[in-house]
């Protein structure tokens, strides 16, 4: 490898959201990857419909190299608070299903799912602590 300490973070699960196990091969093969899931939880959630316990045993394994993020953003041409409002509505949705064992829907497909109820350390460095580390962000 021609840059050993080149670390650099994929978006949308580095495009391999359609299955977890092609993911932690990638993962596996370069260990100074890591990932962001913005726009891409509900290929989680429809993985988990199928088999719950292969996506929470991919996330806690990954647990250090996974970063919470959403593709939206306020262009200022639609009313502030309705964005707010989806923003969060958003937020809670996807921490409800890292967090809890909700049974739970997606407009993205057909069927139910179970939130994975992650253990909170793994949740809390999914929504920010691994931000943290991977983006060299300084924080007091």
């Amino acid at each position: 490898m021609k840059n050993p300490d080149l670390t650099f973070v994929g978006c949308h699960l580095a495009s391999f959201e359609w299955n977890v196990d092609s993911l932690a091969a990638r993962l596996d093969k370069y260990p100074n990857l890591a990932v962001d899931m913005s726009a891409r939880i509900c290929h989680l959630e429809y993985q988990s419909a199928k088999d719950r316990y292969l996506v929470r045993n991919f996330i806690i394994k990954y647990q250090d190299r996974l970063l919470y993020g959403t593709d939206e953003g306020y262009s200022g041409s639609s009313n502030p608070e309705v964005f707010k409002n989806q923003i969060h509505e958003t937020w809670v949705d996807d921490w409800k299903y890292f967090a809890t064992d909700s049974e739970m829907t997606a407009e993205q497909f057909d069927g139910k799912f179970t939130g994975l109820k992650l253990p909170k350390e793994v949740v809390n460095k999914i929504y920010g602590k691994n931000a943290i580390k991977w983006y060299n962000l300084p924080v007091q």
